[in-house]
């Protein structure tokens, strides 16, 4: 992980012109919006951002982050280490209208709206990706789940296989065998 940190402003515009390139560590505490999804905001996102152009010379914004973070599991609610390596590769373009045609022509392509008098916001997308690529459910592996979850499921597997007081009733319901 590098070990110099993000910049507080990035100028996307000029780091396109120049086919720029940023590498840094950005802290988990600075992503509001991702940090509520995990347990704590311990740790960093290596970022590694480059900005160029694809064939057509529109800007294209590419890269990878990589963080590990902890989250809740949720068959047992105990901490769950995840280990998030995203890949970035997204056009950016100046309309939601622009975007809409590419799409039309091309849904594997993904793209984002920049506009030019405020340029883009870096930050916001590395939040978007990172949440993008949390597990909608995150879950331990059944057998890595805590020893209360599996008592609790040994104990309502034993609960299952006891007869109930109403069944002959429901098999006499069934057959109308009155024995």
């Amino acid at each position: 992980m590098s070990s110099d940190p993000f910049p507080e402003h990035l100028d996307a515009l000029k780091l396109f012109a120049r086919n720029g390139s940023v590498t840094a560590t950005l802290p988990l505490s600075k992503l509001h919006r991702f940090a509520a999804s995990l347990l704590d905001t311990e740790g960093a996102v290596a970022v590694d951002l480059h900005f160029g152009h694809d064939e057509e010379q529109r800007p294209r914004l590419s890269g990878s982050l990589h963080t590990e973070v902890r989250v809740n599991c949720q068959r047992c609610m105990e901490a769950l280490p995840l280990k998030l390596d995203c890949e970035l590769a997204l056009l950016v373009l100046e309309s939601e209208a622009a975007v809409k045609a590419l799409q039309g022509e091309d849904a594997a392509l993904d793209a984002l709206v920049m506009d030019p008098e405020q340029g883009l916001d870096v930050l916001a997308v590395i939040e978007d990706e990172l949440l993008l690529s949390l597990p909608l459910v995150p879950l331990h592996a059944a057998a890595d789940c805590s020893a209360v979850l599996n008592a609790y499921q040994r104990e309502h597997a034993v609960q299952e296989s006891v007869v109930h007081p109403f069944a002959v009733l429901a098999t006499l319901k069934r057959t109308g065998d009155p024995r």
